[in-house]
């Protein structure tokens, strides 16, 4: 069961780092046309900030998602490069339990934010006066998925020493 759990979230996070990688190419494209249109047309960028602040969002809060599931995150492992055994393994359990806490955390606070948002009717300053609620949903989103993704590693007995020990896919 955790073998099949844990490939369904594989394939889960995949998608989710493709979207991740798609906002991030979406901003490249969408500055590229700013410089473009502003230096050789003399036109005017029409929302291209609030788009780019919006995926920006979206890809640091998802993407932190995802790259915790795929080990993608920074470590360092200065004490713990040195133990092995029962100490290694009771250090992994003392800091995955921590990580989960902070990420309910983080989910109930921007659950809170979002709600907050959605019942004040508040808008967006930018070119785009939209609801913020909207762009605010990919905190939520995105909270609500490392929340997910860690109380899945740890219900698999996925741990941080597993993704680095592990060869090269």
């Amino acid at each position: 069961m955790k073998g099949r759990s844990a490939a369904l979230v594989d394939r889960l996070c995949a998608f989710v780092g493709m979207t991740v990688g798609l906002a991030a190419f979406a901003i490249a494209i969408l500055v590229a046309y700013s410089v473009v249109a502003r230096e050789l047309f003399h036109a005017s960028e029409f929302g291209i900030t609030d788009i780019s602040t919006y995926l920006m969002a979206y890809i640091t809060f998802v993407g932190a998602a995802y790259g915790i599931w795929v080990g993608a995150h920074v470590g360092v492992h200065l004490l713990t490069g040195r133990l092995r055994g029962r100490a290694r393994a009771a250090v992994s359990l003392v800091a995955n339990g921590l990580l989960t806490a902070v990420a309910a955390l983080f989910a109930w606070l921007s659950a809170a934010f979002w709600l907050d948002a959605w019942r004040s009717g508040e808008r967006a300053w930018g070119t785009f006066s939209i609801p913020l609620w909207i762009p605010y949903s990919s905190m939520l989103a995105g909270t609500a998925l490392f929340l997910a993704l860690q109380l899945t590693r740890l219900l698999v007995g996925r741990t941080d020493f597993e993704r680095r020990d592990r060869a090269p896919e």
